[in-house]
């Protein structure tokens, strides 16, 4: 039976809090010559937000994932006709992104629902999901 050496348990525990200290001291100075309030910075980071505060935030920040993607294909979302489009749909990330927001319907958001609904409208988009309908092969264990 190997016999377990404490001195290097401690070294393996002692580096990471080390890290986390220095972490927190250089970050505390860096609030500080910044001018910020460093307690009520730390309070707030430390601070864990209430479940309506979560959807809140989540709701937030697919609106702002959503606007970027949709600036991707085109700055003027709100004209998808296709005339003015730099991209098409084709190979962007935002169709599965908006495809598993529509399919399993996690949002709620009106914002994030209208963009959507414009990318949803592109020509691109109705032609990637009628290509996808198409597929004739079916995975079983996938199925419900």
């Amino acid at each position: 039976m190997k016999r377990i050496d404490l001195r290097r348990v401690a070294l393996g525990l002692a580096a990471p809090l080390l890290a986390i200290v220095v972490a927190f001291v250089v970050t505390s100075l860096i609030l500080l010559i910044a001018g910020d309030p460093v307690g009520a910075v730390w309070a707030q980071l430390i601070d864990v937000p209430l479940p309506r505060q979560v959807v809140a935030i989540i709701n937030a920040a697919t609106v702002y994932y959503l606007r970027v993607m949709v600036d991707r294909i085109d700055p003027y979302p709100t004209d998808f006709d296709g005339q003015d489009a730099r991209k098409t749909l084709d190979h962007d990330s935002a169709v599965p992104v908006v495809n598993r927001f529509d399919v399993y319907d996690l949002v709620t958001s009106g914002d994030t629902l209208s963009y959507m609904a414009a990318v949803k409208a592109h020509p691109a988009w109705r032609k990637w999901e009628e290509a996808a309908r198409a597929e004739p092969w079916i995975v079983p264990h996938d199925e419900v």
